[in-house]
Order: C-alpha cells, then sequence, then structure tokens
C-alpha cells in the first residue's frame, strides 16, 4: 500500500488500510479517486478522502501539472474563503508524484453533469463565485506565471477565422451568420476590457467542481483549481451557460447575475453600472466561446474513442459551443 506512509503522516498515524475507487476521470492527464479508509483503532481520522493523481506532462498546457498544487500551497492559505481541508498538495516525497489529498465533503452535494442545476443552485453558486472574486482581485499578475494564461491570449482573428471554417466545412457545425464580425469586434473590444481590474478565476464551474451546501443559502466550496487563472470576473459567470451536458439549461441568467452582483455590492459597497455590466459580460461570453473554437477544432480533427468521457463531453459540448456563438451572433453590444 504505497500511499500508507503518507496517509500516517499527513492524516492520522494509525491510518491502517485503505481501498481506492475511480470517481472522475477527463481530458486532462488527472484522475480523482475516493480513499476509504481504516484505522488501528475505531474513529481515529476520517472515513474517506479524496486523491487526486496528475501526471507530470500535458503538452496542450505545460503549467497544468503543477498550477493546483501551487494554489493549494500559495494562494489558498491568503484568501478569505470556504474550502475542503487539504491535507497534502505535493509531490511524493518517495515516488515523486503529484498527489493532491483533501477532505472528502459528504455533507455536501455534487449533482451528476448531467443532472440541470436547480435556480436556487445556480445563485448559490453565483454567490460562491462573488466571495472569491470580491477577495481574490490581482493588481499584478505578473508573479503568477504559473496561473493558466488569460483568455483573451488565443484571440487571433486569422486563426479563429479559419478554424469555424474548418468546423463547418466537416459538418460539425452549420454555418453562423455574422460569425467574422462578432470576432473582429471582440479581438477589437479586448485592448480596452485587458487594461481593466483583474481577480482570481476558478475558470471551471461544472458539477462535479461544485459543492453545494445542504441549505442553499449557505455558502459553495469551489473545488478543482486546476484552471485557475486571471481576468475578468464576468469569465467565471460566462462558463456557467456553457455547459456541455447543458446544465444551465433552467437558470434564468438575468436572476443569476442579479444575486451575484448583488453579494458582490453587499460585500465591497459598489458595484459598475448596469450597462457597463451587460456590455462588460457580453464579451466575457464572446471571449469564452471564441476561446473554446480550438478546443473544438481539435477534437474534431483529433476525436476520442466513441463512448469514452470525452467524446460524450464533446459530442454535448460541439452543439453546446455553436448555440452559444449563434446567440451571441445576434447581438450587437461591443
Amino acid at each position: 500500500m504505497p500511499l500508507l506512509p503518507l496517509l500516517q503522516q499527513t492524516v492520522h498515524p494509525r491510518a491502517a488500510r485503505y481501498t481506492e475507487s475511480l470517481i472522475k476521470h477527463s481530458a486532462t492527464p488527472a484522475a480523482v479517486w475516493r480513499l476509504s479508509l481504516e484505522y488501528a483503532v475505531p474513529n481515529a481520522g476520517p472515513e474517506t478522502l479524496i486523491l487526486k493523481r496528475i501526471q507530470p506532462e500535458f503538452p496542450a498546457d505545460p503549467g497544468f501539472p503543477d498550477r493546483e498544487r501551487h494554489f493549494y500551497a500559495c494562494v489558498l492559505p491568503h484568501l478569505d474563503i470556504p474550502h475542503a481541508q487539504i491535507y497534502f498538495a505535493d509531490l511524493h516525497p518517495d515516488t515523486q508524484e503529484r498527489l493532491i489529498l483533501m477532505e472528502d465533503l459528504t455533507a455536501h452535494h455534487l449533482p451528476p453533469p448531467s443532472r440541470p442545476w436547480t435556480q436556487a443552485e445556480g445563485e448559490c453558486m453565483a454567490r460562491a463565485y462573488a466571495r472569491l472574486h470580491g477577495v481574490g482581485q490581482i493588481g499584478n499578475p505578473a508573479n503568477t506565471d504559473w496561473l493558466l494564461p488569460r483568455h483573451e491570449t488565443r484571440l487571433d482573428a486569422e486563426m479563429l477565422g479559419k478554424m469555424t471554417c474548418e468546423l463547418i466545412r466537416q459538418n460539425v457545425w452549420e454555418p453562423i451568420p455574422g460569425l467574422d464580425g462578432l470576432i473582429a469586434r471582440t479581438v477589437d473590444a479586448a485592448q480596452t476590457f485587458t487594461h481593466l481590474p483583474t481577480t482570481l478565476l476558478h475558470n471551471d464551474v461544472y458539477p462535479p467542481n461544485v459543492a453545494l451546501p445542504p441549505t442553499l443559502t449557505d455558502d459553495a466550496i469551489l473545488l478543482d483549481w486546476e484552471m485557475a487563472s486571471y481576468g475578468l470576473p464576468e469569465m467565471d459567470l460566462g462558463f456557467m451557460f456553457l455547459q456541455p451536458y447543458r446544465a444551465h439549461q433552467y437558470l434564468e441568467k438575468a436572476r443569476v447575475l442579479e444575486a451575484y452582483w448583488a453579494a458582490r455590492l453587499a460585500r465591497e459597497g459598489a458595484i459598475p453600472s448596469c450597462e457597463e455590466r451587460e456590455i462588460r459580460q457580453f464579451y466575457a461570453d464572446a471571449v469564452w466561446g471564441l476561446w473554446l473554437v480550438p478546443v473544438a477544432h481539435k477534437m474534431a480533427a483529433h476525436p476520442f474513442p466513441p463512448g469514452s468521457v470525452v467524446a460524450d463531453y464533446w459530442q454535448s459540448m460541439f452543439g453546446v459551443l455553436e448555440g452559444h456563438l449563434r446567440g451571441l451572433c445576434g447581438r450587437v453590444l461591443l
């Protein structure tokens, strides 16, 4: 049992044995397991823990293997947000395997990706992001090179135009009237929006990544920080409405945004005007949609095996992303 000495050092010295069960796997080189623990004496420590194993290489994102453990070591201790207890987030002292060992939030609820969120759940998540963005404002992100680069780094009009044309030519998407104009306007707008104050972004809202409390007026807990980045706070809000299995389909977006900004106002005393919020959110929604185009292009060119988790994800996500871009092209706010 190669983990047992580590469990004895970080969780409880009387840990005697454990079993593992895989609970999450994704396109990234990481997998999440639930550990069931037994102790030499009854009730010595937690019955279950969550273990994340991260592979050392990911060419698509060189910073990925170490990003989450850096977040837990360097950032989380300074954030006033609810979080799972972290027992270990580092390299295994013997195997050098990248491991994260954390509390299993058994009192919270993580709905499956295919189950739509309720309005109350959506507003609960929005308040969690309001708290994060209020305490995570970054004045100078130059010292956080390990974070995922800003989404705007993919705003290359020529590249995006070619990729969307190929997706249409391959019959992944139908033609999207106005898409070239949306790309051009978003690229131009980035020159202004990238100079606005930034905040820490979770960047990965997804049903298994947000632990919902038993009482939805309490705080949700954000999990899985492997995509942590910085940028406009509206980016986290925008991704709530880009869910691959349409978990967002019953959410009233205006009410979710209202809950978010009401929480920001209560905590900080001032928020942007209604008009400014609308324009900023449209920009964030556009950036998210265009940021995902290269990923969609890659998945169409090099699909995962049918029936795999990633193949099923993108089989749904192609349609969600197409609809998202089509809806944005029907509005001109930039």
